[in-house]
């Protein structure tokens, strides 16, 4: 990894432009090789994908030239040009080469990494597949998660106000269902704090949306500042009740509060969980969602798609795009 070079030093006494650590284009030709060496370790586990694949070593100011890894047939050969063929990759990844150390060592999460690198174009093409790529490099692969048709669908999580069912749900399932949570007239409070802020941000040219192309969701971020009804729900006992219980600490902070309003016409999010950047294995959680549903959830108006029973296992979509 490289940073932007410093500024020159402000005031006297503290420059230190005349301190160096190494050499910087000797550290990442060796990660280079070190990387190209876990690539041709894992190279045959990549017949699954049956993918063309472009790499190129990369950071901030230098980049080595492209290798490409032909798993389109076996055995998966690994070039250091392109393929005879002249076929076009099934993806590009221009990566700093210390990523795929962390892929072999467990340190990077394979959808994090293919994802967050995708807006600077450093992921191109076939995300999907460049996922999975990325996923056999780990030290132990994903599989896919259960479908609908492997479960027993009278088993899943049903609305309760039994708070220990909800815990015990919780734990098998990864979520919880809690009847009456909220009255009617309660919901009705938030819902219309809720629609008061969207208008508000819409008219002050300070509103976020999303939900593809259109964007015709709304985001409302930040709900601890923008009215007293927000801050009052935080007094909600459930939260005390599951929160650290789950979590297995007394402070736990508030990573997220907000309102998503979905209308008609947005695209569903990749699937994902929100730890994902913590790295391969999610045993331990380290974060807990409460969702406060205004209104009823269902396919057609964007509620929330979730693998019950997902939250404990090694197991990712392999189209983390299908809905």
């Amino acid at each position: 990894m490289s940073m932007p070079p410093p500024s020159r030093s402000l005031g006297s006494g503290l420059d230190f432009s005349h301190i160096k650590y190494g050499d910087k284009a000797k550290r990442f030709a060796a990660q280079s090789t070190l990387a190209r060496e876990i690539l041709i370790q894992k190279l045959q586990a990549f017949q699954e994908i049956k993918a063309l694949i472009k790499i190129t070593f990369s950071e901030r100011d230098r980049s080595s030239a492209a290798i490409w890894i032909d798993a389109r047939s076996s055995p998966v050969k690994l070039l250091d040009s392109a393929p005879a063929d002249n076929a076009e990759p099934s993806f590009e990844l221009s990566w700093p080469p210390e990523k795929f150390e962390d892929l072999r060592d467990g340190r990077e999460d394979p959808q994090t990494a293919v994802m967050m690198s995708a807006g600077s174009g450093g992921s191109k093409g076939n995300l999907p597949l460049a996922i999975r790529f990325a996923d056999l490099i780990t030290p132990d692969p994903t599989e896919p998660p259960q479908t609908a048709d492997q479960l027993d669908l009278n088993e899943l999580p049903k609305p309760t106000e039994d708070i220990d069912q909800v815990k015990r749900d919780l734990r098998k399932w990864g979520y919880g269902l809690l009847k009456n949570a909220l009255t009617t007239e309660q919901v009705a409070i938030l819902k219309k704090g809720a629609q008061e802020q969207a208008a508000g941000e819409r008219k002050a040219g300070v509103a976020t949306f999303d939900g593809g192309p259109k964007k015709p969701n709304q985001r409302i971020w930040n709900l601890f500042n923008k009215g007293e009804e927000f801050l009052d729900l935080l007094n909600h006992p459930l939260i005390d009740e599951v929160v650290p219980w789950y979590l297995g600490c007394d402070n736990p902070l508030l990573w997220s509060y907000s309102v998503n309003i979905a209308r008609p016409g947005g695209l569903p999010q990749v699937l994902h969980w929100d730890q994902g950047i913590m790295g391969h294995g999610r045993a331990k959680a380290v974060a807990l969602n409460i969702s406060w549903l205004l209104c009823d959830f269902h396919e057609k108006n964007g509620g929330t798609r979730i693998f019950p029973g997902s939250h404990d296992k090694n197991v990712r979509p392999r189209n983390v795009f299908s809905s």
